[in-house]
């Protein structure tokens, strides 16, 4: 096979039209970004400054920017947009002309967005952290538990 892997063959679910798993799970890691950065804006309200909740805002307008696009990018990847799904069905099969846009590039561009999101969303508390007025032995374990994002 080398390099060039369909990403159909990746993703039995993508070759079998079927969208539901893939805008699930598109919807559900964006929600859950956005709740963490809620969290952290409730944890640190307090100890951070206007510059922390200047960055929190940001990153949660981008991840939801993030994931609006993505999700726009999924449903209307083809046209006509119900070519997506029907290009793959059999019985009786999809015999009308379409376009699509290449799948490869737009899994892989989500991914690595992803990845970047997930290690800022776990970096930032690691920033204001320092500044809080607690022993230093609390504050070890307080970054022990934010660290826990990483896994």
């Amino acid at each position: 096979m080398g390099w060039f892997v369909d990403v159909r063959s990746m993703f039995p679910y993508v070759s079998g039209g079927c969208l539901t798993p893939i805008i699930r799970t598109m919807f559900s890691m964006g929600a859950t970004k956005v709740s963490i950065l809620l969290f952290y804006r409730r944890v640190l309200s307090r100890t951070s400054g206007k510059r922390f909740h200047w960055i929190n805002n940001a990153t949660i307008g981008a991840i939801l920017i993030y994931s609006v696009t993505c999700f726009f990018q999924l449903i209307f990847k083809c046209y006509p947009v119900q070519a997506f799904w029907l290009r793959y069905s059999r019985n009786p099969p999809y015999t009308a002309s379409y376009r699509c846009a290449n799948e490869g590039a737009g899994m892989i561009s989500y991914s690595a967005i992803s990845a970047v999101s997930d290690f800022w969303i776990a970096v930032l508390p690691l920033f204001f952290l320092r500044r809080m007025q607690m022993p230093q032995r609390q504050k070890w374990a307080l970054a022990a538990l934010f660290g826990l994002g990483f896994m």
